[in-house]
């Protein structure tokens, strides 16, 4: 057979030919082929499994035999702790889809994102810089299986907060805070 293989690829089973032979298939979500080289198309997660293949020649059984197909399933998916941030502030990333556990690589582009710490599939901490959209890429890939995703984070500007307070205030005192100008009326 051709495994492993990606979701929603061929499968290929093959048996060398005996003379004036019925073939008759089976496998896991009632797979079944009576061709000699069965194709199933489309495969999924639920088609990995044992393949039986038996071999009849003038209704007598010659052979039984079987091969063992995997499906790897890749699905790219970014998990971000919130979807839009202020400048400077530290965004969490990491990778919420599903790959195998061995053998896959993860690739980030952050869009021009600062990384303060990750790897792999994360969690990844970064900050921005610059104001604005930012799309955040991740390409999954696992032997012949890839997939990509992309999350668009907002990047606005912080808000300038300044305060005046009289240095005579004591604990338990009652303090009053008015707001005498305000960046955000102007913030992306």
């Amino acid at each position: 057979n051709n495994s492993p293989l990606s979701l929603s690829s061929t499968l290929k089973l093959n048996i060398d030919t005996a003379q004036n032979a019925l073939y008759s298939w089976a496998g896991p979500s009632g797979f079944k082929s009576k061709e000699q080289n069965a194709v199933r198309n489309g495969v999924h997660v639920p088609d990995t499994g044992f393949y039986v293949v038996s071999v009849l020649v003038q209704g007598c059984p010659v052979q039984k035999d079987s091969t063992y197909v995997s499906i790897d399933a890749v699905i790219a998916k970014i998990s971000a702790d919130k979807n839009k941030v202020c400048q400077h502030d530290t965004l969490e990333l990491s990778f919420g889809g599903i790959a195998p556990a061995t053998g896959t690589t993860y690739t980030w582009d952050f869009n021009g994102a600062t990384i303060l710490s990750g790897s792999g599939k994360g969690p990844y901490f970064v900050k921005w810089d610059t104001l604005g959209a930012k799309a955040v890429l991740l390409s999954v890939t696992n032997w012949r299986c890839k997939s990509a995703d992309t999350d668009l984070i907002t990047v606005s500007k912080a808000p300038d907060v300044a305060f005046n307070i009289a240095k005579d205030i004591c604990v338990m005192d009652t303090v009053t805070l008015q707001v005498a100008q305000s960046s955000l009326d102007n913030a992306e």
